[in-house]
């Protein structure tokens, strides 16, 4: 089982977590937390599970893309508008059952455990008011900008994190290669959806987004590129 402390790295309070570690030493000791403490780290640990699943760079980008999880590595997340909606919807549902659970009770950790996590919570929820833009941990107004965006994320994430260490890290890589295009198709028509609802990135940023794009596809195809970096270094190792 994956304790709170992974939990917490998932979430938009990174910089908090990072302060509050080493000043408190009850997060590395998870069998002093009473009943409460331990109910609270279940609840979060079975969230933590399920984003795990949905999303499969996430997975990768901890090293938790292993045993019964190993498939994830070949897989690239779902960023259609039926998923961001199930987002939206999922992050109003975990709000109102940890407002269920409440406060009182939990110890010093789990009270931060708490409070960080409905503070996810609150921007999550907030964000799924909008039904345009991305939604989860990081909600932005745009689905793509000069900053992010399938195009932006995926190259980068493969040629910098997906581990390319054996034949079959190889043949995960080319399943995650495939399903770039199917990213870039449900991003179109997410962008098409929110032009629709009268939401359109400002000047600036679709003028530094189009030279992204038209830069990326003037990338040549060969050992240079970085999308395919990694994967060409590990077949010139061989």
């Amino acid at each position: 089982m994956l304790d709170r402390r992974a939990f917490l790295a998932s979430s938009t309070a990174l910089a908090l977590v990072a302060l509050v570690d080493a000043a408190t030493p009850a997060f590395a000791q998870p069998g002093a937390a009473g009943a409460r403490d331990q109910a609270l780290d279940a609840l979060l640990t079975n969230w933590f599970n399920e984003d795990l699943r949905d999303n499969p760079q996430f997975a990768t980008g901890l090293g938790l893309d292993t045993g019964d999880l190993a498939a994830l590595r070949g897989a690239l997340g779902d960023r259609s508008r039926a998923k961001v909606e199930a987002d939206r919807a999922k992050a109003v549902r975990r709000r109102r059952e940890l407002r269920a659970f409440g406060r009182n009770g939990l110890g010093p950790a789990g009270q931060l455990n708490y409070d960080i996590a409905e503070f996810r919570g609150q921007v999550g929820t907030m964000a799924a008011r909008f039904h345009y833009g991305n939604a989860g941990g990081r909600p932005a107004p745009y689905v793509v900008s000069q900053l992010g965006g399938a195009y932006y994320d995926v190259p980068d994430f493969l040629d910098t994190q997906h581990p390319v260490h054996n034949a079959q890290d190889a043949e995960f890589y080319l399943s995650r290669l495939q399903q770039f295009a199917r990213n870039l198709d449900e991003e179109s028509d997410r962008i098409r959806h929110d032009a629709s609802l009268g939401v359109t990135p400002p000047d600036f940023v679709l003028d530094k987004a189009i030279g992204n794009l038209t830069r990326l596809r003037a990338m040549p195809a060969g050992d240079e590129s970085r999308r395919f970096g990694s994967a060409a270094a590990f077949l010139r190792s061989r």
